[in-house]
This record gives structure tokens, C-alpha cells and sequence, in this order.
């Protein structure tokens, strides 16, 4: 699992409590953290990240 997060503290936080969380639940995780916003989408899609946190008023 790649989990990335966008380039702000609040988010890379979150992003490694996910990471932790899965970890736990026997996931190997790679970690790709500080990810532009106006990239964020693009590495999503193309399979770069496959989980990264969003807000639902950023993400809009």
C-alpha cells in the first residue's frame, strides 16, 4: 500500500496514522509524503499514492 499525504503538518499526521493503522493490520506500506496539492490528484490516478487524506472542504 503507498499512502502519500500533501505537503502540510495536519496531513502528514493523518497520513501516518493510516500508515500505522495498516501496519498493524499486517500491510506493507511505503510512505510518500509532502506531495504537491497540484499533483496530489495526478499521482492517484496514475498509481504513484494509492491512499492519501483529504478534507472534504479541500478536496473540492
Amino acid at each position: 500500500m503507498i499512502i502519500g499525504s500533501k505537503d502540510f503538518t495536519e496531513n502528514e499526521i493523518v497520513a501516518e496514522i493510516y500508515a500505522l493503522a495498516l501496519e498493524d493490520a499486517g500491510f506493507t506500506v511505503e510512505r510518500r509524503m509532502n506531495i504537491a496539492s497540484s499533483v496530489i490528484h495526478t499521482s492517484l490516478v496514475s498509481g504513484e499514492v494509492e491512499l492519501y487524506p483529504e478534507y472534504t472542504g479541500t478536496g473540492l
